[in-house]
């Protein structure tokens, strides 16, 4: 949502929809109010033939819901992982810089 008046355009849209610490803080609010106080964790990185691992994103997420006072039961890595490699972008040369 935004409004535009005296010329000036002024955004009043989330600002922080893709970053993890007020996320995750209020996912925790969401599992205080639904009882839930111990946590299973899943993280995911893009997977397949782009990058494996996670990106800093997740160990803050982390971080912020153990210190919002949620337990962290267990930590599991679900990315999809090929068993034969797909080809990577780039053709048969590479990426020419």
């Amino acid at each position: 949502m935004f409004s535009q008046g005296n010329s000036a355009i002024v955004v009043t849209a989330y600002y922080y929809t893709d970053l993890p610490l007020p996320i995750s803080q209020d996912v925790a609010e969401k599992c205080k109010t639904l009882g839930i106080t111990c946590l299973h964790i899943k993280i995911r990185a893009t997977g397949g033939n782009k990058t494996k691992t996670p990106g800093p994103g997740g160990q803050s997420a982390l971080r912020a819901l153990a210190r919002a006072g949620m337990k962290i039961g267990r930590i599991e890595d679900v990315t999809p992982v090929p068993s034969d490699s797909t080809r990577r972008k780039g053709g048969r040369r590479g990426r020419r810089l």
